[in-house]
């Protein structure tokens, strides 16, 4: 993997993402891929269970915004950083943002095959459900 290649998974990651395509993880991760969504859950393991976290966590398409870039890559491990914001009901303000930090490892077809993430809420917005948070 390259710059470029983690750039194009994490640009993928946020649109299926975005657009609630919870079935679609098989485009971004193996199908035997570890997902641990912060450091204190047990990971979900293979596409049906990202999948269903995705469908219990997931957003409405119009209720974030994203953004991610990779700042290390040796060989097929990513070490990325970028934002969630997540948008009040009126969409007219953020009302919460999250700071997220991904460490990815990519099998050779460009796939995820481990993901975890560290995400810190910014002060004062009272997110600290970790149900509600970045994935």
């Amino acid at each position: 993997m390259d710059a470029n290649e983690v750039s194009r998974w994490l640009a993928g990651y946020v649109e299926v993402w975005r657009a609630g395509e919870h079935d679609a993880v098989a485009r971004l991760f193996t199908p035997d891929a570890v997902y641990h969504p912060d450091p204190f859950s047990a990971p979900r393991r293979g596409h049906a269970e990202i999948a269903e976290y995705w469908r219990e966590t997931g957003d409405e398409p119009d209720a974030f915004d994203a953004e991610y870039q990779p700042l290390v890559v040796i060989g097929d491990v990513a070490v990325t950083h970028g934002f969630s914001r997540y948008l009040s009901a009126d969409r007219s303000r953020v009302d919460k943002e999250y700071a997220n930090v991904f460490v990815l490892r990519f099998a050779a077809d460009g796939r995820c095959a481990e993901y975890r993430e560290w995400y810190m809420a910014r002060g004062g917005d009272g997110a600290s459900d970790p149900d509600t948070a970045a994935h």
